[in-house]
């Protein structure tokens, strides 16, 4: 799989999982729409993490339960870490499971461990390699181009957001990268 083909993927899965998580909450719990990703655009990058993360850790396995187990596992490492670090580096929480049973921390919790576990099994088993037989359609040229446009487009995104939250907090890191 060509690196444009794996950005491609986690651009896919990012806006699949800012399309599930829109939808439930605006459905579910606020009655009106709500954009649950934490940068302004239509994408959330921790499944796409996720997805990217879980095919090259799992593709090669054959057993769907050994997929589901170990993919539970891997997503929800992802998701209490990503929810550890976006609280000490923003001072919010953008989820809470505390008030769901078998939960660690109100971080992750098994409900979602599960859901996360029967998608990752439908992705290595059947999204994952049409996704790269159809995006293999294109020419590399093609793939790359796309591939930047939508890089670009999620930095700018990123930076943004990042500075409305506390832009002084960030000095260093900016200063940091563009050296």
């Amino acid at each position: 799989m060509s690196f444009s083909i794996t950005l491609l993927s986690f651009f896919i899965y990012s806006f699949i999982g800012w399309l599930y998580e829109s939808t439930l909450c605006s459905l579910i719990n606020q009655h009106k729409f709500v954009n649950r990703g934490f940068l302004y655009g239509p994408y959330c990058p921790i499944y796409g993490t996720g997805a990217i993360v879980c095919w090259f850790s799992l593709k090669n396995i054959t057993n769907a339960f050994l997929i589901f187990i170990l993919s539970v596992i891997i997503c929800s490492v992802l998701e209490y870490l990503t929810s550890f670090i976006m609280e000490k580096l923003f001072n919010q929480r953008w989820w809470d499971y505390s008030n769901l049973p078998l939960n660690i921390n109100g971080r992750v919790c098994l409900f979602g461990g599960i859901l996360f576990g029967l998608a990752v099994v439908v992705e290595v088993t059947y999204i994952q390699p049409n996704l790269i037989a159809n995006l293999s359609q294109f020419n590399a040229s093609q793939l790359i181009l796309l591939s930047i446009i939508l890089c670009s487009i999620f930095i700018i995104d990123f930076f943004l957001t990042v500075s409305k939250h506390d832009p002084m907090k960030y000095k260093s890191i900016l200063n940091s990268i563009f050296r």
